[in-house]
């Protein structure tokens, strides 16, 4: 997520992740959250200027959960001298493949999502936040009126080669 001088970089991040499932039934609604990291990589291309795309692939956890997260964002740096401060956003694929959240058919194991979310980047370093919402209904045979939607938001470090 860093569009910098050169055509194409690979970028590695990590971090943490606040997992959220929303839960409505017939307009009764809850919500449970838990804790999380990340791992993965973007291959930052730069279009134009300060625009750049980011696709990436993410390896992401939280107690119940295993995703892959693959994202395609779309983002924009302003550079004020050695600091760049950057604005991304595009759609996100969300594959679950592990943990009691899939195996108990909690959720199922595809979601996709909007992310939006900045960084301020200095050299090779970024420290990257956003926010990610899930946009099917992740209930398993869900009766009418009843949906579980998925959000997470996130920060972390990424490193720039």
């Amino acid at each position: 997520m860093h569009a910098g001088k050169a055509n194409a970089q690979v970028s590695v991040h990590v971090g943490y992740q606040s997992y959220t499932v929303k839960t409505d039934m017939a307009g009764v609604t809850g919500s449970d959250t838990e804790d999380g990291s990340y791992v993965g990589f973007t291959y930052d291309y730069n279009v134009s200027g300060g625009l750049g795309v980011a696709p990436g692939a993410y390896f992401a956890f939280a107690k119940d959960l295993m995703d892959i997260r693959i994202p395609v964002l779309v983002n924009y740096v302003f550079q004020l001298d050695k600091i760049g401060l950057g604005l991304f956003v595009g759609p996100q694929a969300t594959i679950g493949f592990s943990g009691d959240t899939y195996d108990n058919k909690v959720l199922t194991r595809f979601d996709l999502g909007a992310t939006v979310g900045g960084q301020i980047s200095f050299a090779k370093f970024s420290f990257e936040f956003g926010y990610n919402l899930g946009l099917l209904n992740r209930m398993d045979n869900a009766p009418a009126n009843c949906s579980k939607k998925t959000s997470q938001f996130f920060f972390g470090v990424g490193y720039t080669f």
